[in-house]
């Protein structure tokens, strides 16, 4: 039997007893019928485990107001502000109350429709139901319905304080009865502002001043006035801050730690929280003083299991959200309302929570705030779950790299690198296990947990390992982890610790936990002895993970180790191959393509620390290997080609090496110092000097390859110079337009390389082009034959005709050996160098022409012949470009439609004097699609009348 109020705030309260406008009401009273009302939550198996709602949670959130109200605010409030805030502390979790009656009539309530819709529904939904799913038929649906209730509470008691309340909060009529009979004596409006007080607690508009008055009469005096949105706020905070170890707040714990409902019963099981209580302020030196003014609440706490402490960590960052919410809609009402009361507190303090059996800190991931800008800033992270998978691995490779590198430096042997994966579908784990370096102490505090900072970009590792080039070089990959889990628990054993580390991690926003294990006696180390690390991840039932298999084969390629899969403890499957080669043949062969080095062959060269392997098919009749493309591809395998680009095994891009799409059928891999580095989701390579020099040595392998065939076809397989030279153009079309195909269906076939001007000016220095010196035919290079001083072109339907006749014999002939053979003396050619047989549609042939200009003009008209003589641009120009837009209208100048142009490139009018050999009464001329205008007296003419037609 309750027989006196002995909380300052209730002997405060009771003076509004003598007040008018609280005449009739007994606090005493209200307290002994409320406290038998408690007394009944839990009786029938709703909150009945680890958690009081009875009166003694009444009694201590009392306490609590006498140190969370500052004194200077105790000496305005008045006896009406007590009464209020008291009473709300009495009734705001009656709503917890559930008959037997109630619960067996759930399912006429709005029950069934908040359970599929809050509890099951919505993201978390299916992790929800599968930590549900661990308890028993009949507990599970008793949790259920106790969460209904307890998201449901505050609604309810405001509906039973002003006396009614609707069927789909429960089945409630006797406890809302006897609510009435207990606050029968307060007036409606006071019964109405109570109501909303004691619903506040779980709502978030303490910004709405209308409803939350600041001041509100109940009668004809101050003393009768209370601040209504004062008494929400510390009502909301005294429940929030009374976590000691009789009690868990009621909160909903889907707001706490969505998915871990096992993590809040197992706090309050433990008991853990000793004492809360307001920090000693600090004065200006930092000291303690207990003049100073205080806004910490500090916790002490003492825990020997981590899922009670990863509870109550959850809970507090909710917590100190919430109270500096607080603080915030205070000093709202002090700046708009008026109001005098003070709320100070804005932080909670929870270094005093202690742990057995784990290193006396918690640890925590951190930002490296210099780091994480230059991380962030133009990239977008992982949006793909796949790729867990391939950070825990890359993770693995580097530490078994880095491994194999102290062995080597030390004069250990060096251990074959191994990674297993395993699946287990039924428990949905996830384990990535490694036999690499294992982590220090230091190495978990500094690196591990540290977002951004990666150890293999700390100075003092590079120092140490300059040879080194990690594939994680962010720091952020196991925040990859919590894409699909929300449980992460990490192993590993390192020579230089005595003892192994646990990790456990159960958010990327918590606090984490180490324990010390023992080498040699716990099982947990198993087979990490010497060193090695272990990650297991309970992925979410909501994450979609798929094939665990193929995903693993869609990133792991050339990996350098041992790595192999086991999905539910079946046998272990081989992942990765030795060489790009090796993944090429084995992914042909599976599409039912043979490679049988006849008709397909692979051939695989190196260059720069860069690895190419690209398949190839034989053409019997052109007798030479050209580049095999996807269309030979099976339609239904082209979503899941095994083409791209890989960092030391691991594949980063999924197209063809050096392009943007899928085309030639190739594998590149890339290792060392020189490997260019990926963006942050490791999607696609980071434009820098590393990534261009790869990019040349993937193009410079593919060229290679078209020279060695140009070689070939001239000096084993019987082709003359000529076609053999102009055969490139047909074997370059898989990596660049060369003019064999119309432009809009070579853009269709998907040639798209990443970096245009690095394979053109590679192309550019292949011997793609015919030159005569002389009586000598040599195959030359654009770049090359772009630096003679002098050469000639002849636009000449005799010479094109020559042309088409020693591309077919198989013998050095030249055009001057075929002149000369004739016996037509009455042919002269030009001395200087002669570029033969070239195509201007193909921008390579004529990247020869670059800074180039014609300075002599030879005509003749018995031959049909013009001969251009070409030499170095001088400034000014000896010829002046007119835009392409206007040559359409200039061909209206043509007198004769006998010889019709499919395409003029260029207009050029004479600026300079030129030499022009042979002309009779022209005004110009047309040679390879480019017209010369030289008569200078006609010159202002024509561009008069051009002029004209433009406008």
């Amino acid at each position: 039997m309750i027989d006196s109020l002995n909380t300052e705030a209730e002997k405060k309260a009771s003076e509004a007893e003598e007040l008018p406008a609280f005449s009739g009401i007994k606090l005493l009273h209200i307290k002994r019928g409320l406290a038998e009302l408690l007394s009944l939550i839990g009786r029938d198996g709703i909150f009945d485990e680890y958690t009081l709602h009875d009166i003694t949670h009444i009694d201590e959130m009392l306490k609590i107001l006498e140190w969370l109200i500052p004194n200077e605010t105790k000496e305005i409030m008045s006896p009406a502000d007590w009464l209020l805030s008291v009473l709300a502390i009495y009734f705001h979790d009656l709503g917890m109350l559930v008959t037997r009656q109630e619960y067996e009539d759930r399912e006429n309530s709005g029950y069934p429709e908040y359970r599929e819709k809050e509890l099951f529904g919505g993201e978390k939904g299916a992790d929800y139901r599968a930590k549900v799913e661990q308890l028993s038929p009949e507990k599970a649906e008793r949790f259920l319905y106790q969460e209904f209730v307890r998201g449901q509470h505050a609604e309810r008691i405001r509906y039973w304080v002003v006396g009614h309340a609707p069927d789909y909060l429960g089945i409630t009529t006797k406890v809302m009865t006897e609510v009435n009979n207990l606050l029968n004596e307060l007036d409606p409006q006071f019964r109405r502002d109570l109501a909303l007080v004691c619903e506040s607690h779980h709502l978030t508009d303490l910004k709405e001043f209308t409803k939350y008055k600041t001041s509100q009469p109940y009668g004809n005096s101050d003393q009768e006035t209370a601040n209504i949105h004062y008494a929400a706020i510390l009502l909301r905070t005294s429940d929030l801050l009374h976590i000691t170890r009789d009690r868990t707040p009621s909160i909903s714990f889907r707001l706490i730690n969505p998915s871990d409902p096992l993590s809040q019963t197992e706090w309050a099981k433990q008991k853990a929280v000793k004492r809360v209580r307001a920090k000693i302020g600090l004065d200006k030196e930092g000291r303690p003083d207990d003049n100073a003014p205080r806004d910490t609440i500090e916790i002490f706490a003492n825990f020997t299991e981590e899922n009670g402490f990863f509870g109550l960590t959850s809970y507090i960052k909710y917590a100190e959200d919430q109270i500096r919410q607080s603080f915030e809609w205070i000093q709202l009402s002090r700046s708009i309302q008026g109001s005098k009361h003070q709320f100070p507190w804005r932080y909670i303090d929870d270094t005093n929570i202690e742990t057995e059996g784990f290193l006396k800190n918690a640890f925590e991931f951190t930002i490296d705030q210099y780091k994480i800008l230059d991380l962030l800033t133009g990239h977008t992270l992982y949006n793909d779950t796949s790729v867990v998978l391939r950070e825990l691995v890359q993770n693995a490779l580097d530490a078994i790299r880095i491994q194999n590198i102290i062995d080597l430096k030390i004069g250990n042997p060096v251990i074959s690198g191994n990674i297993k994966i395993s699946w287990d579908s039924k428990q949905r784990v996830l384990s990535v296990e490694d036999n690499g370096t294992g982590m220090t102490q230091s190495i978990i505090e500094k690196h591990l947990l540290r977002v951004g900072a990666s150890r293999y970009q700390d100075s003092e590792f590079r120092r140490d390992y300059p040879e080194f080039s990690a594939i994680s070089r962010f720091g952020i990959g196991l925040l990859s982890t919590f894409m699909i889990a929300d449980n992460v628990e990490i192993i590993t054993c390192h020579p230089e610790e005595q003892q192994s580390r646990q990790i456990s991690l159960r958010s990327v926003h918590g606090k984490y936990l180490i324990r010390l294990l023992d080498k040699k006696t716990d099982d947990a180390v198993g087979n990490l002895k010497p060193h090695g690390t272990v990650v297991k991840l309970t992925v979410r039932h909501s994450a979609e993970i798929g094939d665990i298999i193929d995903i693993a084969k869609r990133w792991i390629v050339v990996p350098e180790c041992e790595i192999a899969i086991s999905v539910d403890d079946t046998d272990l499957v081989k992942l990765g191959f030795s060489s790009p080669k090796e993944a090429l043949i084995d992914y042909l062969t599976n599409q039912g393509i043979l490679v049988d080095n006849k008709s397909i062959k692979i051939d695989q060269k190196e260059m720069n620390g860069i690895t190419l392997a690209y398949a190839l098919r034989w053409n019997n009749f052109f007798q030479e290997w050209s580049f095999l493309d996807t269309t030979i591809l099976p339609e239904k395998s082209k979503s899941n080609m095994l083409l791209g680009t890989c960092i030391e095994g691991i594949r980063v891009e999924f197209n063809s090496p050096g392009f943007n799409k899928p085309h030639i059928i190739a594998i590149a891999n890339a290792k060392g110092n020189t490997a260019p580095k990926t963006n942050v989701a490791r999607i696609e390579f980071e434009i820098t000097p590393e990534r261009n020099a790869m990019l040349k040595a993937i193009y410079s392998i593919y060229c290679e390859h078209v020279k060695y065939e140009i070689n070939k076809l001239y000096e084993e397989r019987h082709f003359s110079l000529t076609w053999a030279t102009r055969e490139s153009r047909y074997l370059l079309a898989s990596l660049i337009y060369t003019g064999i195909i119309d432009i809009r269906a070579y853009k269709e076939q998907g040639v798209e390389p990443i970096e245009y001007d690095i394979l053109f000016e590679i192309v550019s220095n292949l011997p793609i082009l015919l030159a005569e010196y002389g009586s000598e035919r040599k195959p030359i290079s654009p770049a090359t034959f772009n630096r003679e001083k002098y050469f000639w072109t002849i636009d000449c339907e005799l010479f094109r005709s020559a042309e088409m006749l020693i591309r077919e014999v198989e013998s050095p002939a030249s055009l001057l050996s075929l002149v000369n053979g004739l016996r037509a003396n009455n042919v002269q050619l030009p001395s200087d160098p002669i570029l033969c047989g070239f195509d201007t549609r193909n921008d390579i042939e004529t990247a020869v022409f670059e800074g180039k200009e014609v300075d002599i003009i030879t005509i003749y008209p018995e031959q049909r012949r013009i001969d251009l003589r070409w030499t170095e641009k001088t400034d000014p120009p000896r010829w002046l470009q007119i835009d392409s837009k206007i040559i359409k209208g200039f061909m209206s100048l043509r007198r004769s439609p006998r010889y019709e142009m499919e395409r003029v490139a260029n207009l050029r009018i004479g600026n300079c004097p030129s030499e022009i050999i042979g002309a009779t009464d022209e005004i110009a001329v047309n040679s390879f699609n480019n017209i010369y205008i030289y008569f200078i007296i006609l010159r202002l003419e024509i561009i008069f009348y051009l002029f004209i037609i433009i406008v």
